[in-house]
C-alpha cells in the first residue's frame, strides 16, 4: 500500500473529565475522499482542529505523509499543504472575493504567483463576474464556493471539508461536488464531515462513524449506514441506507 497522505493513530483529546476524541484511527490516500460522520458533539470538528494544529492532542500521532505533524503550528501544517474550511464562513466588510483568495493563496508564493492562482481560481469555480464583491454581499452559495476556493487556491495535498455544504440544496452541493471529483483525479485527498447522508454517500469512498468521541463504525457509505449504532444513532438513515 502506498504511503496514505494522512494518517491518525489512536488520537485523544479530553477537556477536564470529558474526552472530546477518545482514540481515532484513520487515514486517507492521494485521491480518496473519506467522510467523517456522527451527530452533534460527536467529536468531529475536535477531530478537525488536532490534524490542522488549532489544538494540540493528549495522545496519538498524526502524520502527513511520513512527516508526523501533530504538535506543529497551523501555519506550518498548511505550509506543507493541508488546507481547511470552517463551519462558520466569516463575513468581511473589506475583503472582496478576490482578496480573499489572493491572501490565501499566498500561502505557496509571492504575490504575483498568488495573483495568478486566484485568477485561475476564480475562473474554475466561475467566480469571476463576483471577484470584486464583499464576502458579506454573496449569496450563501456563493460564500461557501468561496470558502471552497480558499481551501484549494493555495495547491494543497489534503483538504478538511468541515460542513461546507451545509445549508445547500442538493442541487446548489452539485458544483461543489463536481470540484471535489475533479480535484481527486488530480490526487488531492479530502477529509469530509457533512450531516447530508446523501452528500456522504454520492462522495465518498470511505467512512467513519463517531459518536462520543469514539469511532464505532468504518468503511464503505453503504456498510457504514448498515451498521446497527449507525442506524441508531441517525433517525431516519434506513431510508437513505436503503436507496
Amino acid at each position: 500500500m502506498n504511503e496514505p497522505v494522512l494518517r491518525v493513530d489512536g488520537v485523544v483529546k479530553r477537556y477536564g473529565g470529558l474526552t472530546a476524541v477518545d482514540g481515532l484511527t484513520f487515514h486517507v490516500g492521494a485521491g480518496e475522499v473519506l467522510g467523517i460522520i456522527g451527530p452533534n458533539g460527536a467529536g468531529k470538528s475536535t477531530t478537525f482542529d488536532l490534524i490542522s494544529g488549532f489544538r494540540r492532542s493528549d495522545q496519538g500521532s498524526v502524520h502527513m505523509g511520513k512527516v508526523r505533524i501533530d504538535g506543529l503550528p497551523a501555519h506550518r501544517i498548511a505550509r506543507m499543504g493541508l488546507a481547511r474550511s470552517f463551519q462558520r464562513v466569516q463575513d468581511s466588510r473589506e475583503l472582496t472575493v478576490e482578496d480573499v483568495l489572493v491572501t490565501a493563496a499566498l500561502i505557496a508564493g509571492d504575490m504575483r504567483a498568488a495573483r495568478r492562482a486566484s485568477a485561475a481560481m476564480l475562473e474554475r469555480l466561475g467566480l469571476g463576474a463576483i471577484r470584486g464583491q464583499q464576502l458579506s454581499a454573496l449569496s450563501l452559495p456563493d460564500r461557501k464556493m468561496v470558502e471552497f476556493g480558499r481551501c484549494l487556491v493555495g495547491r494543497p495535498r489534503i483538504v478538511l471539508l468541515d460542513e461546507i455544504m451545509a445549508g445547500l440544496t442538493l442541487t446548489e452541493a452539485a458544483r461543489p461536488m463536481a470540484i471535489v471529483r475533479e480535484c481527486c483525479a488530480e490526487g488531492i485527498a479530502f477529509v469530509v464531515v457533512e450531516h447530508l447522508m446523501q452528500i456522504i454517500v454520492a462522495l465518498c469512498d470511505r467512512v467513519v462513524a463517531m459518536d462520543f468521541g469514539q469511532q464505532v463504525a468504518t468503511g464503505s457509505p453503504a456498510a457504514v449506514l448498515a451498521d446497527p449504532h449507525v442506524r441508531a444513532t441517525y433517525l431516519g438513515v434506513e431510508e437513505i441506507a436503503d436507496a
